[in-house]
């Protein structure tokens, strides 16, 4: 006997080779069928690959297969059509309950904008500002034909701009604020000062940079060779202002008034008010026409009356349109009912004594 049967025993023949104990049986058969419990597999369709050697599956099995055997395949490697946009789309057309109570668009939103709320807060916002007919007090070198004077040349600018109505009175609120409030402005900077506050104001009304072509900030019959004689202060004021004169006078400005830009004015009142008087169709049209050519005039920011509130100044102004349209012969009588409206809201507010004043004076200057 060999040293290898010594230790082992002896050799056995493969034929006759007998394992008794089952856990070690290693015989592999040629197809193993395994159940659906014990696979677990991942496999892409239509695509042939080995399994992995574990829970007694390694022949190459096809997805088609898979499924005739109903086994589940992994969702993540199966390539599906996105439906569910369809899907959605089906269950709209299939609604036909009517939608639930405030889901669904309302049309009469503006119903619910209260008016009257609004004004009021204006007036809040009004009262908190100071309106000096002294603002050319403090600055001896300045009086009313000069101020007049640089506001009728700023007003050519600022028609050559969209929006010019808006940018019209924010720069005027802005220029009269900074003159009741320094004491920095001369003669020789006058109009720079005026021009920076257009400045101030075109830009608060309309978004651009100035580094590129804004041409959607112009009125349409501007040509491209005006913009830089519309918009930069050298070329506005034929070199008595330069571009850093024009940064340093917008600082200026911005400290006296503290920032405030946005502040009602004349324009602010005088659409609100017809909103809160109910003035509709034809006759707001011509109201609206009238008054906003009135607006423009240099008369209304005259110094005699930049003590009174925007607010007095619109309605004196739209008592005499009203004034003015019935001496025209107006037969409309919603003119009659508009008028006795504005007397109530004028009682309402408690600026009756000054409202009369300004009516008086506004007649004899638009008759004038």
């Amino acid at each position: 006997m060999s040293l290898q049967q010594e230790e082992h025993g002896p050799m056995l023949k493969p034929s006759s080779a007998k394992v008794t104990d089952r856990s070690k049986e290693v015989s592999v058969p040629d197809e193993v069928k395994a159940s659906p419990n014990q696979l677990n597999v991942s496999v892409v369709e239509e695509d042939r690959r080995e399994l992995p050697a574990d829970n007694n599956s390694a022949s190459p099995i096809v997805v088609k297969e898979l499924r005739n055997r109903n086994i589940v395949i992994n969702q993540r490697f199966r390539k599906r059509k996105n439906t569910k946009g369809k899907q959605e789309a089906k269950k709209v057309r299939n609604v036909t309950e009517k939608p639930v109570e405030g889901s669904e668009l309302d049309t009469n939103w503006s119903n619910e904008y209260c008016h009257q709320e609004y004004i009021e807060f204006l007036l809040h916002m009004e009262s908190s500002l100071v309106h000096n007919d002294q603002m050319l007090s403090k600055h001896p070198d300045i009086d009313e034909e000069k101020r007049m004077k640089v506001i009728v040349w700023i007003k050519a600018i600022i028609q050559r701009f969209r929006h010019s109505d808006e940018i019209y009175h924010l720069t005027i609120s802005i220029f009269n604020r900074y003159l009741g409030n320094s004491k920095d402005c001369k003669l020789d900077n006058i109009q720079g000062y005026c021009f920076s506050a257009f400045k101030i104001a075109v830009h608060h009304v309309n978004t651009f940079n100035e580094s590129y072509t804004s041409s959607h900030i112009y009125a349409h019959d501007v040509k491209p060779w005006e913009y830089p004689y519309l918009l930069k202060i050298q070329k506005a004021t034929e070199g008595a202002s330069s571009k850093e004169c024009g940064v340093k006078f917008e600082r200026q400005i911005l400290g006296a008034i503290q920032w405030r830009i946005d502040v009602p004015n004349e324009l602010t009142f005088f659409t609100e008010i017809l909103n809160l008087l109910t003035v509709q169709h034809e006759l707001r049209w011509e109201l609206e026409t009238r008054i906003r050519n009135t607006l423009k005039s240099e008369k209304i920011h005259s110094i005699r009356i930049a003590k009174f509130k925007p607010s007095v100044k619109v309605m004196a102004i739209l008592n005499t349109v009203i004034d003015q349209m019935i001496d025209e012969g107006n037969d409309d009588p919603e003119l009659l009912n508009l008028q006795k409206r504005l007397n109530q809201m004028i009682e309402d507010f408690d600026i009756l004594n000054t409202f009369h004043f300004l009516c008086q004076h506004f007649k004899n200057i638009f008759t004038n």
